[in-house]
């Protein structure tokens, strides 16, 4: 279980270097992009694209980390409520 969330923090700590150093740069920096121009079916992405693309993807991963916990709470209170409303022999209480 440590293992899993530590592995979580360490992948969201990437994320934000990757987000920041997205935002702080003004081009890509490997010869993919160069080459892309010279081969047939590539399609090359305009850096100023990519990066509100990797952005708002990492944003995104980020809400849903908020997300996730919330609907989970709501998935325990269904769970739960008709649980608590049955007797030990599975009749509804009071019949």
């Amino acid at each position: 279980m440590y293992i899993l969330v530590l592995k979580s923090f360490l992948v969201y700590v990437s994320d934000i270097f990757t987000a920041v150093t997205m935002l702080s740069t003004k081009s890509w920096t490997n010869q993919i992009f160069e080459n892309c121009k010279e081969l047939s079916g590539c399609v090359a992405i305009p850096f100023s694209v990519g990066q509100w693309l990797f952005v708002g993807c990492i944003i995104f991963s980020f809400l849903l980390v908020r997300y996730i916990p919330f609907t989970a709470k709501l998935v325990e209170v269904d769970i739960y409520i008709p649980s608590s409303s049955l007797t030990r022999h599975g009749k509804p209480r009071g019949s």
